[in-house]
């Protein structure tokens, strides 16, 4: 299910300092709430902060909720800027769906042309086989 909150939803509930409320209430939701994903991506980086906090919480307590944000950021991920790609695939490192994420880490490592992003792919892949 995919439900749709604006960003500001998350941001305020965010700046309350409520990080963790807030991935019980997505957790609780069973749904992929469009806002949140869009709050990940933000180029604003206390916001995005929040939000790579507020995931970590959401794995912990639901990891399929984590890995169905994961998939429907990865469905952007060419068109991220590039410092939300760096946060984004260290959230990737963190899903315990080694074999999917290895994969399509390799396939983005074998395009990708610039080194520090070539070395934040090389980071998560390491993680993703620590976590194994």
């Amino acid at each position: 299910m995919i439900c749709d909150f604006p960003v500001s939803y998350f941001v305020n509930i965010l700046e309350q300092g409520e990080a963790e409320k807030l991935a019980y209430r997505i957790a609780d939701s069973d749904a992929i709430l469009m806002g949140f994903v869009e709050l990940i991506a933000s180029e604003k980086l206390s916001v995005r902060l929040g939000g790579l906090v507020c995931m970590e919480y959401i794995k912990d307590i639901k990891p399929i909720i984590f890995d169905l944000i994961l998939e429907k950021t990865w469905r952007n991920m060419y068109s991220l800027p590039e410092v939300v790609k760096g946060d984004f695939l260290y959230l990737v490192s963190l899903s315990e769906n080694y074999e999917i994420w290895t994969k399509r880490l390799n396939v983005l490592l074998n395009k990708e042309k610039k080194a520090q992003l070539k070395e934040i792919i090389d980071e998560s892949l390491e993680n993703l086989l620590i976590e194994k």
